[in-house]
């Protein structure tokens, strides 16, 4: 992934994900466009870790844009990233089976770690009602990441025919 691909990525799901989620939205709970966006370009890419401070740029400008508190979000996605690597190196990157089980799990570190930096500065939100729409965020999030997946995975085969001399 080049710079340039990876911020025209992030800034589109920046825009999205302050218009068009809301949309689809039901009763406030809909899929994290950055997150889901993050997930699978650290899942797909060899370096794809590298796509980290993308991701915190991004999180960060949501915060600024929308947050109660600057500056979680990224720190939540940073959490999201390095446990999204650490099961891409443990699992089959080319199926779809592991891809959901990395993106449920990432969704929820993503929530809890946003939810404890909240706890912290003073927020009265308790664990209970924050778990009670994890299973619709990990829906929505991982409908998401099977789209970005499909066009992801053309990218990265390409790639690999291009290394291999195979592309004509």
């Amino acid at each position: 992934m080049t710079k340039g691909r990876l911020t025209v990525l992030y800034l589109l799901a920046f825009i999205f994900q302050l218009t068009v989620v809301n949309i689809i939205g039901i009763k406030n709970v809909g899929p994290n466009l950055i997150l889901c966006l993050t997930v699978v370009i650290t899942f797909v890419f060899n370096d794809g870790w590298k796509c980290v401070f993308f991701a915190m740029g991004a999180a960060l400008l949501t915060d600024i844009c929308c947050g109660s508190i600057v500056g979680v979000g990224p720190l939540a996605m940073l959490a999201a990233v390095i446990f999204s690597e650490l099961a891409r190196e443990r699992v089959n990157t080319e199926l779809l089976t592991p891809l959901a089980a990395t993106g449920a799990l990432a969704t929820l570190v993503y929530n809890i770690i946003y939810w404890l930096i909240l706890k912290i500065t003073g927020d009265p939100m308790s664990m209970l009602y924050m778990l009670k729409f994890q299973i619709f965020y990990i829906i929505y999030n991982i409908a998401i990441m099977f789209a970005i997946y499909y066009f992801m995975n053309k990218i990265r085969k390409k790639q690999i025919r291009k290394e291999d001399g195979y592309d004509i």
